[in-house]
């Protein structure tokens, strides 16, 4: 063989052995990135998962502290509130009686305005608590009159 028809030979041979190697890179890339993929899309699955149980979270202690702690604090402070002759104390429970009713009315317009959430389990837990406490009157000897 000539040398001129060495080269072509040769040249044909290193196409072939540069195109295998970028092929073998590419697949080996294309590869990475669907392994990559797969760990970011379980990750991003893992991280609704737990948002989602936040908001379960959320949704439960708002259901407890609207239904069941403010209303109690507002039934007790107007037990206080009767029981206190100071003014100014009188006035401290006013402002507080009125932020808890403001909280509570706020509540309860965003539920309204809100279609229910079916899937919400802190309903079913909160059947049995009573919304208010009825207790008006009570002894007066269960507070300090020295206020």
């Amino acid at each position: 063989m000539t040398q001129h028809q060495q080269q072509p030979h040769k040249n044909d041979r290193n196409h072939v052995y540069i195109e295998n190697i970028l092929t073998t890179f590419s697949n080996k890339i294309e590869y990475r990135l669907q392994q990559f993929e797969e760990r970011l899309i379980n990750q991003v699955i893992e991280v609704e998962k737990i948002v989602d149980n936040l908001k379960s979270t959320t949704c439960e202690l708002e259901t407890v502290i609207f239904e069941t702690i403010l209303p109690s604090i507002k039934a007790i402070q107007e037990c206080s509130f009767v029981n206190t002759r100071s003014t100014s104390t009188r006035e401290d429970l006013t402002r507080y009686k009125n932020e808890v009713t403001n909280l509570l009315t706020r509540r309860n317009n965003n539920n309204n305005n809100t279609k229910p959430n079916t899937s919400n389990t802190s309903d079913n837990r909160t059947k049995g608590v009573p919304k208010t406490i009825a207790t008006k009157q009570t002894p007066s000897t269960l507070f300090n009159d020295s206020e």
